[in-house]
């Protein structure tokens, strides 16, 4: 949706193109590596890798709604994904990030 707005502001007036740009960002493509990516970090942080086990909890339920987000996203075409399992998995790394620093990691 970006990338088609920013056509239509630079007056790329091809309809063709803003319509592509459009397409390919609302694509739900995207989230099937984010699922596999969170839910591999969910196991990590729950077998005690790295991070607090909440944050473990937290990131398998982020890896359901990237999951949930592609699967609606794929079957529904006339609409865009919504930003959710995004939103989630930035609440994810930060989170991650802030437990690592509280939390001391064994030797």
């Amino acid at each position: 949706m970006t990338a088609g707005f920013l056509a239509a502001q630079h007056s790329l007036t091809d309809p063709s193109l803003a319509r592509a740009l459009f397409d390919v960002s609302s694509s739900p493509l995207p989230f099937f590596p984010l699922t596999v990516l969170t839910a591999t970090l969910a196991v990590g942080i729950l077998q005690g890798a790295i991070g607090a086990r909440w944050v473990g909890w937290f990131t398998a339920l982020v890896s359901v709604a990237c999951l949930v987000t592609a699967v609606i996203g794929s079957l529904d075409t006339t609409s865009s994904v919504p930003p959710f399992a995004l939103l989630g998995f930035a609440v994810t790394v930060i989170a991650l990030s802030v437990s690592l620093f509280r939390v001391p990691t064994p030797a």
